[in-house]
């Protein structure tokens, strides 16, 4: 049996991009995105979703597991499909990575790095962890905010006596 890895995978969950990050304590070591077609059926994107992601919780078998909270600001038809997907992780999480997944709601990390917005969270995270990379918004915005939570459920949850230090 392989040994499990001390660390946080992070899944922002998305129909179309979902932003994965693998940490130890708040250090990023991996990052990706898993990418459906919005022009398949939702059955034929939950599959492929749930193929990829399969393959991260295989390869970082970590030791926690944080799934954002479905948020889709009123639209129901959104919110049923990101609840699909939500599904597909926790079902994995389990299955695949023995672990019961910790749901963090957004408002939760915008309120632990006290913003208010989603660029804002971009921006404090970019500025005071990892201002050594190069992202980029609209390009790496679901990466940042898979670390984000990453980030708050290792100081909140894991690291409580010892914020922003580690």
């Amino acid at each position: 049996m392989r040994q499990r890895k001390f660390g946080i995978l992070s899944l922002d969950i998305s129909a179309v991009s979902t932003g994965w990050t693998f940490c130890v304590k708040n250090k990023l070591r991996a990052y990706g995105v898993i990418k459906t077609e919005s022009k398949f059926s939702t059955p034929q994107r939950l599959l492929k979703f749930r193929e990829e992601l399969a393959k991260v919780i295989k390869k970082y078998h970590s030791s926690y597991i944080v799934v954002e909270n479905n948020f889709a600001g009123g639209n129901i038809k959104t919110l049923k499909i990101l609840s699909e997907f939500a599904g597909v992780a926790k079902e994995l999480s389990m299955s695949e990575g023995k672990v019961d997944p910790f749901v963090l709601n957004n408002k939760v990390v915008k309120a632990h790095f006290g913003v208010k917005t989603k660029a804002e969270v971009f921006d404090y995270i970019m500025e005071h962890y990892l201002s050594d990379k190069e992202f980029d918004y609209k390009k790496d915005n679901d990466i940042v905010d898979a670390y984000a939570q990453s980030v708050c459920f290792y100081e909140s949850v894991l690291n409580k006596d010892n914020k922003r230090g580690v």
